[in-house]
């Protein structure tokens, strides 16, 4: 009886990556590229109407409301008494959603003004904590902008950096101006932009009240309207029809 030969069986190939395996599964017939949807195709999601809110906006509130609004701003609408003014609505509502940033970004930062004050127009301030556009101005300009201007004679940072530089970077009182005067307009800076951000805010607010007024004035017109002359032509049509006499029962 001859010795038999032993088994062997032929692994299959490892594919190189999950990718390779997965493109070798795949039929050519279902191979493409990818679909990307351009920004504004109803294939994607609708974002909210409120400028600034990163949320998708799911419901559609019925009536002249025609704009999508994420659910918060849905409950927030519908808290407001469901008014039909979309325009004045979500302008008002940008308004609040910038303040409202703005407070989150100043907040954190536990920026307080000196007590007692160090400035005249700084008193009604004292010890308060900067948290809105108004208060990061004032202590921008009213606050840093003489203290910087302190600590090297009224020189900017760019002039103390330049002396520094020439002088081969060697002083070290130049070095520590340079230093300050660089921290200090930098949180000028962004402290001033805060306030500009608060600033556009208001004005949306502004702009907001506007457009409701003039929603209120659009809805008023037709009615007067109706009122002063489509009613009183009404009643005058009224008056000047002629009744038709009725057929006597005893002669039909």
């Amino acid at each position: 009886m001859s010795a038999s030969r032993p088994l062997t069986v032929a692994a299959p190939e490892r594919p190189v990556s999950w990718r390779a395996a997965l493109e070798a599964a795949v039929r050519d017939e279902f191979r493409g590229t990818p679909l990307v949807p351009p920004p504004g195709s109803s294939l994607l999601p609708a974002a909210c109407a409120v400028p600034g809110c990163v949320r998708t906006g799911f419901t559609a509130p019925w009536g002249r409301f025609q704009a999508r609004l994420c659910h918060g701003h849905a409950d927030r609408w519908i808290a407001d008494g469901r008014p039909a003014d979309s325009a004045g609505w979500v302008a008002a509502q940008t308004a609040l959603l910038v303040i409202s940033v703005v407070r989150n970004q100043l907040a954190p930062q536990k920026i307080f003004f000196p007590k007692p004050a160090e400035y005249a127009s700084l008193k009604p301030y004292a010890g308060q904590q900067v948290v809105n556009g108004t208060q990061a101005k004032l202590y921008a300009n009213d606050q840093l902008g003489p203290d910087l201007n302190k600590v090297a004679g009224g020189k900017t940072y760019s002039q103390v950096s330049a002396e520094w530089i020439a002088g081969g970077m060697k002083s070290a009182t130049l070095a520590s101006q340079r230093t300050t005067l660089f921290t200090g307009e930098t949180l000028k800076g962004l402290l001033l932009n805060a306030w500009g951000w608060a600033q556009i805010g208001s004005i949306a607010i502004l702009a907001g009240i506007l457009l409701i007024v003039f929603g209120g004035i659009l809805f008023t017109l037709p009615v007067l309207n109706w009122l002063l002359n489509l009613r009183p032509e009404l009643e005058t049509t009224k008056s000047q029809r002629i009744p038709q006499a009725l057929p006597d029962a005893a002669t039909s």
